[in-house]
């Protein structure tokens, strides 16, 4: 029986009452059934993914250090294993440097023949004697070195680590790799068998992981019991410091035991202008920058001693370096993202730097996402994002091989202002190619007065072996008694005779010590030391940030109270405190952007040749060898005269006293000492004799580039000998002997002088169609176009006002860069001579060459009377007009000026004037002959024939110009032979002065008075002047 199904079911009795079944019910129990398989099977895949990634990171990392070990180990074999250094006599094994960079199938002679000559050319301080090629055709050369006689470890490695180096900074380009890219010349240390099966801390032989490390093949181990220090790298968004603000921040690291060991720091949000900038203290180096239009900028610090900087780039947002040591390159950039710029495109900038692209790389991001650790690796030692922006980030440090390592991601980094916010993790320490220990966020974000901490990684290295501070070569002087100088002097001579450049530098620094003293250095006083020491103490909060906002002031106060002593120290002739003032505003930054240039020798270099290279290269050094070949034959057919003591005596009378030395300390109060011993005599003389004979100096004296004994002894040696063989050939050179450079300004104001005088319109009109000059059509400027000559304006038509323009200028220039000193409250009279000497020098450049001309010695004039005002002060009276404060000052300034009996530029400008006209006068040489050539003699003939003979002007002539017109007025028309009388010229000067010279005063006014009016005078002058009156009425009414 079939039941209806339109039919209701009977119920029944006491069943529940049943849900209706639908199809949505359905759908959603099947979806909660596939969703939570699926999270299951996703987790459980993510996992697996995770252990598997990290087993494969870590593997691929033990592989890393053990491919790194194993290169250093074929390395090895390579250099060692077809040849010995043994030594025969002892049967060990010698030390030895290895040189290379040859191609490998160079034969063994060509090989050593060319490491020979780099050796010499590089003046290295090391002996190939010795060295050899392990077979028939290799590209290394292996240098056995020992100890020189006296010669300590520490020396030895000093001496060896400047050879590397040297051939490092040398930069001497071999040739080029297979796929193109340079070969350079490299020298290395070969290690002992017993030193290169040591184990190392770092966890290998010469593994990579040392990011700045000396260039030996095993890092630098410890003494035993003695703590290995580390190396760490941090990052820090210093929210708007200043680049010297970072380096006085830098500074103060000391006293903190965490950042003590940083030795790379990336700096965020450095306040500078567009540009790649410079910067550096005694213990820091800064590059840092921005580009145009961005707000801040970033900057990479390091320490001074652990290498230099090289390829330098101003990115968007960013900046990148390549810190150079013996060791290698390491890149290190500093970057800052912005929440609202595409972080794609400026991460896409990054990633050509050069810096980004060496195979050791660490930059530091303050990059404004935050970023955690996966919870699905193990020990959380993956980063994640939580943002596209995020996301894309992560993904272009994997794209460029970069990872974030273990840094306590957890910790937060930005500490808003706003309280309302939450302190987050914006910034992060990438690295590549090296390995890291562990990452740590500090607690000392109140040091830079920031809203960021700084994140501190510490790298699985050594720290970098700082340079040891150069020594002084300032002046030395004699310190001994007689009694114990002389004592000393026989004690050492009885030392056999060695290397006698060494001897003499031993002996110079046992009789001498440094003679300037080191008190014009900034200090810190004890209580801003204790401050700081209080600050590092104190407890993060609003108590800390206290403490360092007032190290910070009163470490300006103290710094700013320094320079205005030195500035007054300065301004008395107190010349160490004007070099260190001259030194804190100057800097070093010049040096840094010329070096910061991998290959800046070879630029520098291909500069100069592109200037002075005329000749073919080829033909020049044929022609040197040439010579070299007739000198050596003339050499063996010539006597030998060696250096006598009479020559010897010659020269040493110009060693002045209270110079500064060169890196060997030998000082000239030391040599004079010497001359007076009878072997300490002979030796310096043999010493000289022998780099004569063998026409090469001592390694030592190559290694300076200062002039060093005996560069300079031989120099004047062989000038003492051979300069009358030059003075034929040096008739139109402006530096020889008895000749001053401004005699060519002299001249070549003469001759456009009588290209104005004589031209005519037609010959001005031809020349401004242009000269053929080397194939080329050049237009010329016109008349009154100035030519710069040894810094002075020259032209055809140009005269007085181009000079008073270049005078001004300069006198400007010189006035704001000493105006700190010139200013100072001191003594008037000492700061008047140093306007003289920094100034006037400067402003008055080559005004013995100017024409006699009224309204050019006046301007030179008005010059001086403004910069002695500023000097004298005096600021105007309220109520003062300006035309009265202008008259009162400048006759102040007169009265000051004479009192002090300082000469006016005017009176100097004639002076000197007339002096360089009688120099040239008694030289009677080409620069005499162009000054007679159509000189007055030859125009008054000129005018005495008629007419259509004799010579004319060409146009308008202003004769006053004429300098040679004035002194002929006042020494005759024979002047020539007047000025050379020294003493009669020297008479006839006052007469010139005098009737060139403008007056001091207009002598219009009746009288001087009221020079320094002030108020108070004001107001007791107008009281005198009523109580007359008021004496005067009470008169006539008695009367």
């Amino acid at each position: 029986m079939q039941s209806d199904p339109q039919s209701p079911q009977p119920k029944k009795r006491g069943a529940p009452d049943e849900e209706k079944l639908s199809l949505e019910a359905i759908r959603e129990v099947v979806r909660s059934e596939v969703g939570g398989s699926t999270a299951a099977l996703r987790a459980e895949i993510g996992q697996r993914m995770d252990r598997v990634e990290t087993g494969v990171t870590a593997q691929l990392e033990k592989t890393l250090e053990r491919l790194a070990a194993l290169e250093t180990k074929v390395q090895v074999l390579q250099t060692t294993g077809t040849a010995s250094t043994t030594d025969t006599d002892a049967g060990s094994r010698k030390p030895a440097l290895i040189m290379g960079g040859w191609s490998d199938d160079s034969p063994a002679d060509e090989t050593l023949a060319k490491m020979k000559q780099i050796v010499k050319d590089l003046r290295l301080d090391i002996c190939t004697e010795q060295a050899f090629v392990p077979g028939v055709r290799r590209g290394y050369a292996i240098i056995p070195y020992s100890a020189k006689e006296g010669e300590d470890p520490q020396q030895l490695r000093d001496r060896l680590t400047g050879a590397l180096r040297r051939v490092r900074q040398a930069n001497v380009q071999m040739g080029a790799h297979a796929d193109g890219k340079a070969k350079y010349l490299w020298l290395q240390l070969s290690q002992s068998p017993e030193r290169r099966t040591e184990p190392t801390e770092s966890g290998g032989e010469g593994g990579q992981d040392d990011l700045l490390e000396l260039e030996f093949h095993v890092p630098f181990r410890p003494p035993k019991g003695e703590q290995r220090r580390t190396f760490n790298v941090a990052t820090w968004n210093v929210g708007g410091l200043s680049a010297a603000n970072a380096l006085e921040m830098l500074q103060a690291f000391g006293g903190n035991k965490a950042l003590s060991s940083v030795a790379v720091v990336l700096f965020q949000e450095v306040i500078t202008e567009a540009g790649r900038h410079f910067a550096s203290n005694k213990s820091w180096v800064l590059v840092y920058g921005k580009l145009l239009g961005e707000w801040r900028g970033e900057g990479v610090a390091f320490r001074a001693g652990i290498g230099t900087h090289t390829a330098t780039q101003v990115l968007r947002a960013g900046v990148a370096t390549i810190i150079t040591t013996l060791r290698g390159r390491s890149g290190a950039c500093s970057a800052h993202t912005c929440p609202t710029t595409p972080a794609q495109a400026i991460m896409l900038q990054w990633g050509t730097s050069r810096a980004l692209r060496s195979s050791r790389a660490v930059i530091g991001i303050d990059a404004n996402e935050q970023f955690t650790a996966s919870p699905h690796t193990i020990q959380q030692e993956r980063a994640q994002g939580h943002t596209g922006r995020g996301e894309n980030i992560l993904a272009w440090l994997q794209h460029h091989t970069m990872r974030l390592p273990p840094q306590d991601l957890g910790t937060p980094s930005h500490f808003p202002y706003d309280s309302t916010q939450e302190p987050r993790r914006l910034d992060y320490v990438a690295i590549r190619g090296v390995f890291s220990v562990q990452g740590e966020v500090l607690a000392v974000r109140d040091m830079a007065r920031s809203d960021h901490e700084p994140v501190v990684l510490q790298l699985r290295a050594d720290a970098p072996k700082l340079a040891k501070p150069k020594g002084h070569c300032g002046p030395r002087h004699v310190h001994l008694e007689p009694e114990q100088l002389q004592a000393t002097l026989e004690q050492e001579a009885t030392v056999p005779p060695g290397d006698r450049h060494g001897q003499i530098a031993h002996v110079s620094q046992l009789i001498t010590k440094p003679g300037r003293s080191k008190q014009a250095k900034f200090e810190e006083s004890p209580e801003l030391k204790r401050a700081r020491r209080a600050a590092h103490a104190t407890a993060p909060g609003q108590e800390r940030r206290q403490a360092w906002k007032g190290v910070h002031k009163r470490l300006q106060a103290e710094h700013k109270q320094w320079k205005q002593a030195m500035a007054d120290r300065a301004s008395q002739h107190d010349w160490p405190a004007y070099r260190q003032h001259k030194k804190g505003a100057g800097g070093d930054q010049w040096m840094a952007a010329l070096t910061d240039n991998h290959d800046w020798q070879g630029a520098l270099l291909a500069h100069f040749k592109s200037i002075f290279h005329k000749a073919d290269g080829g033909a020049r050094d044929a022609d040197f060898e040439a010579r070299r070949q007739r000198l050596c034959h003339r050499c063996k057919v010539t006597p030998w005269l060696p250096f006598t003591s009479d020559e010897l005596q010659g020269v040493a009378g110009r060693w002045k006293n209270s110079k500064s030395t060169g890196p060997d300390h030998i000082a000239h109060e030391a040599l004079h000492a010497l001359r007076q011993h009878p072997v300490w005599e002979h030796r310096l003389r043999e010493m000289l004799n022998e780099a004569l004979y063998m026409g090469s100096l001592p390694a030592a004296v190559e290694r300076g580039l200062t002039v060093l004994l005996p560069k300079e002894a031989i120099a004047q040696l062989l000038l003492r000998r051979c300069a009358y063989t030059l003075k034929p050939h040096n008739a139109l050179q402006w530096a020889s002997p008895g000749r001053q450079g401004t005699e060519l300004i002299l001249t070549l104001r003469k001759v456009a002088r009588q290209v104005l005088q004589t031209w005519s319109n037609d010959e001005w009109e031809l020349i401004t169609h242009g000269f053929h000059i080397d194939g080329e059509w050049v237009t010329p400027e016109s008349g009154d176009a100035a030519l710069t000559v040894l810094g002075s304006p020259v032209s055809f038509q140009g005269g007085p006002p181009q000079l008073a323009a270049e005078m001004g200028t300069r006198a400007r220039k010189a006035w704001g860069k000493n105006k700190a000193l010139l200013t100072a409250k001191t003594k008037l009279k000492q700061r008047l001579q140093l306007h003289s000497i920094l100034v006037r020098q400067s402003a008055l450049w080559a005004a013995e060459t100017w024409p006699v001309q009224d309204t050019l010695l006046r301007a030179a004039n008005v010059q001086q009377l403004q910069h002695v005002r500023s000097m004298v002060g005096g600021a105007r009276a309220p109520g003062e007009a300006w035309a009265d404060w202008n008259k009162r000052s400048l006759r102040m300034v007169r009265v000051h000026l004479h009192q002090n009996k300082v000469e006016r530029w005017s009176t100097y400008i004639l002076r000197m004037i007339w002096g360089v006209w009688g120099h040239v006068a008694r030289a009677q040489d080409v620069t005499y002959e162009m000054l007679l050539w159509r000189g007055m003699d030859w125009w008054w003939q000129q005018q005495a024939l008629p007419d259509t003979i004799g010579a004319r002007h060409a146009s308008r002539f202003n004769s006053s110009l004429d300098t040679e017109r004035h002194i002929a007025a006042v020494a005759g028309a024979k002047w020539g032979e007047v000025a050379r009388d020294r003493l009669a010229w020297g008479a006839l000067e006052e007469r010139f002065v005098e009737a060139h010279d403008p007056p001091w005063c207009s002598g219009k006014q009746a009288q001087l008075q009221n020079l320094a009016q002030t108020r108070q005078d004001g107001r007791r002058a107008k009281a005198i002047k009523q109580r007359r009156q008021a004496r005067r009425a009470a008169n006539r009414l008695l009367d």
